[in-house]
């Protein structure tokens, strides 16, 4: 049997394809080989122009598009952009506020001042704010003493370095509230009832009995609240010590009400 030519089975294809929309085999036999191309329709472009179109080359098809530059691209732009704006936006959101820390721990930032006398640095009244440091502060009191004063509850620690004393007048009827602040070192709070020094320079030491000690040694530090009498002005010295002779900056606010 002789072959059929082969423009006559490519045209008898194309008759069928058109009239059926089926899908068909078309064979070339050339010295024995053959190469398969399957050919399907769908009513908007065979398969072999969807495989011109997508090519991977991304250069544009056989009805003109152009793969590379599509919607995915336009995508991915997109999303890059929505990606560093957000980004952008929410580690400018997650910073630092720009306030400043109000105790600076550097050394030397907090100057050390003097004393007003060998047990007393400076006089503070209600609504007083400072920020000190324990570094050239009084160095009278210790352990003993505040063992002997019965401070409660009573911290470990020799407390043999410098401290900071304060003296506050807490007005008659009123409760003052001592409120420290020690994020350089951890710093510990003492209020001594003692109305000698004001009236007579007196200061206080492990000898002499007192009838209030509060203490508080909460690391990064700590807040008092003691209560005046009810008729009359009530004088305390305020404490900062350091339990291992620590020498630190610290802020200390009071309250009173």
């Amino acid at each position: 049997m002789s072959p059929i030519p082969l423009s006559r089975l490519t045209l008898s294809c194309a008759v069928v394809l058109a009239a059926t929309g089926c899908s068909l085999l078309e064979k070339e036999f050339e010295g024995g080989n053959s190469t398969e191309t399957n050919y399907q329709t769908d009513g908007l472009g065979t398969e072999g122009d969807s495989a011109d179109t997508g090519s991977s080359d991304g250069r544009p098809g056989s009805d003109g598009s152009d793969p590379g530059d599509d919607g995915s691209g336009t995508s991915g732009e997109g999303e890059g952009e929505g990606e560093g704006e957000g980004e952008g936006e929410g580690e400018g959101s997650g910073g630092g506020t720009g306030e400043e820390e109000r105790v600076d721990c550097a050394p030397g930032a907090v100057p050390a001042v003097g004393n007003l006398d060998t047990c007393v640095s400076d006089i503070l009244t209600c609504g007083s704010s400072v920020v000190s440091t324990t570094q050239g502060g009084n160095t009278m009191m210790t352990a003993d003493d505040y063992l002997a004063w019965f401070c409660t509850p009573f911290p470990d620690g020799d407390y043999a370095g410098p401290e900071r004393t304060f003296n506050v007048t807490v007005p008659a009827g009123q409760s003052a509230t001592f409120d420290l602040e020690s994020p350089c070192e951890d710093l510990d709070i003492f209020a001594l009832r003692w109305e000698l020094w004001l009236s007579n320079d007196q200061c206080p030491d492990y000898g002499n009995s007192v009838i209030e000690c509060e203490a508080d040694d909460s690391r990064d530090g700590g807040s008092i609240t003691v209560y005046a009498d009810t008729t009359r002005d009530t004088n305390y010295l305020v404490m900062i010590d350091g339990a291992d002779g620590e020498q630190a900056a610290f802020a200390l606010d009071i309250t009173c009400e």
